[in-house]
């Protein structure tokens, strides 16, 4: 795992408190942040129930009483789905951020962009063409698109580059004046 990813995580609360409704006490909810914080630095827990233990900093008695509730957080390998997701996602990102430095350092832009990551029960929508953000500055145009063309082509004028497209390629947002964002 990149060195910057490590050094932060993402958390957040509305979440981590409707999924933990069931635990009872701060112990519970300390030894799972500590798991928790251990998957986000290698992925998964170790396998051994001590090593577990361990890790969330319990008494053999205190574990013993929260050990089912906590775990059943995490699945037979010892991941937690959420931030299995998380954790990717930022790798991405970083790896995403270092190759756009990189092409910066060497004279060029580069076009790698990333959504945000999904909220769980959210689908991940690409915008319709013609959409508007809410502040009605930018429009979305599908690659292909005459739209498209017109903008990419005022953009090529103006900036004497291609413009960035989003992360899966399918088009870009635009000022809505002409001049791309």
């Amino acid at each position: 795992m990149p060195d910057e990813v490590k050094s932060w995580m993402p958390l957040y609360w509305g979440d981590y408190f409707r999924g933990t409704q069931l635990f009872q006490s701060a112990t519970e909810h300390g030894a799972y942040l500590l798991l928790i914080a251990y998957c986000w630095h290698h992925g998964a827990l170790p396998p051994h129930d001590n090593d577990r233990r361990r890790i969330a900093k319990c008494t053999r008695r205190q574990w013993q009483l929260i050990r089912a509730t906590v775990l059943a957080k995490f699945d037979d390998e010892g991941r937690n789905e959420r931030c299995s997701e998380e954790r990717s996602y930022a790798i991405e990102k970083s790896r995403i951020a270092r190759a756009n430095a990189m092409h910066r350092h060497n004279g060029r832009s580069a076009n790698g962009m990333l959504p945000t990551p999904t909220q769980k029960g959210k689908k991940d929508r690409k915008p319709l063409h013609g959409q508007k953000t809410r502040d009605g500055k930018r429009v979305w145009c599908d690659i292909g698109t005459d739209d498209f063309e017109a903008y990419a082509q005022d953009y090529r004028r103006n900036k004497g580059s291609e413009p960035a497209l989003n992360w899966s390629g399918s088009g870009a947002w635009f000022n809505w004046h002409g001049e791309p964002h």
